[in-house]
Formats: C-alpha cells, structure tokens, sequence
C-alpha cells in the first residue's frame, strides 16, 4: 500500500500540498500522514484549524488519514516520520519566495532529498486555490 507524507512547516503558507495528497489517495486507495510542524508562538493557529478541518472531511469520506504535530527542526521531524512509517511519497509545498528567497527553498528541498529514501512531490501554488489555502 502506498503510504503519502505530506509535510508542513513553518514556511507553508497554504495548503496546496494536502489538497494534492488527498486526490492522490483516493485515486490509490493510499494512506496520507500529515506532520505539521510549526515554530513556538506562531501565529493564531489558523492554519492548524483549516488542515484539520480538511483531514476531517477526509476520514469522513473513508481516507485513511493520521496527523501528527511537532516544534522544532522540521527537516529532522520529516525524516524520522519517513523512517518510522516507511513513506513511499513525500509531498511538499513549494517554499515561498517571500520567505528567504528561491534559493533556499531549493537547499530545504536538497537537504531533504538526500536524506529520505521515497519519491518526493513539489507541488508548486497554481492560480486556482484548494480547501483551506491562505
């Protein structure tokens, strides 16, 4: 059975990648994990709120679905969570260029790509929004 980690973390600011795991799902018949990673004192939690409200809707509809929380290194989180479950796709959200720039959403990206052993899926923001975007 495929098994979809979609990682979130304190530069995603929408919820592009969730929205793509589902669909994937449902047409695989998968599970999705969901690790949520955010920084201490971030924000009013409005993005927690919207992605559970969609892995709600989700497990409605029969998805197998898990979510995880963490704080700290999401790197590190992703890595461990990839082991632990043994994900055969990580889906990613593209990091936004507001936030430190396109070259180090590409060595995030890097950093990780050699350290999981999965395919990996950047799903980059389209000018139509998901469930739940920002």
């Amino acid at each position: 059975m495929e098994r979809i980690l979609v990682g979130i973390g304190p530069h995603t600011r929408n919820l592009w990648a969730a929205a793509h795991a589902l669909g994937l799902a449902r047409r695989l018949q998968a599970r999705v994990i969901f690790l949520l990673v955010e920084e201490p004192g971030e924000g009013d939690g409005s993005r927690r709120r919207r992605l559970e409200g969609l892995i709600e809707q989700a497990r409605s509809q029969g998805l197998a679905v898990e979510y995880y929380r963490g704080q700290g290194d999401y790197v590190e989180e992703l890595v461990r969570l990839v082991e632990e479950h043994r994900v055969t796709l990580l889906v990613l959200d593209q990091p936004s260029a507001r936030r430190g720039g396109a070259g180090e959403g590409a060595s995030l990206i890097d950093n990780i790509r050699h350290r999981v052993d999965c395919r990996i899926e950047v799903v980059q923001e389209t000018g139509r929004g998901p469930a739940g975007s920002a």
